[in-house]
């Protein structure tokens, strides 16, 4: 499973929209749904801003699955605000 992957099914998995993800990081909707369905690949500076907002440490990248640097829930996830409920719209 390659990065854009994995970060498109922690959205699903946390409840977060990709319009909240787009607001947020300011990468265009369009753009940012192309490259977390695998039409387009994820730019390094993308990459990071995604990371930052979901609080997503590099070792989520590896085998092992989901940490957070906090280990709390992201903004915008089921438990944060309703901004970033539906993943995936």
């Amino acid at each position: 499973m390659n990065a854009a992957e994995k970060i498109s099914q922690y959205l699903v998995t946390h409840g977060i929209k990709q319009t909240y993800v787009s607001e947020q990081t300011g990468i265009p909707q369009d753009r940012l749904n192309k490259t977390l369905s695998g039409q387009r690949k994820l730019p390094a500076d993308e990459f990071i801003l995604i990371c930052h907002l979901l609080k997503l440490d590099l070792r989520f990248f590896s085998k092992g699955g989901v940490i957070c640097a906090e280990g709390k829930n992201t903004p915008g996830s089921a438990g944060g605000s309703a901004a970033g409920r539906d993943a995936g719209t």
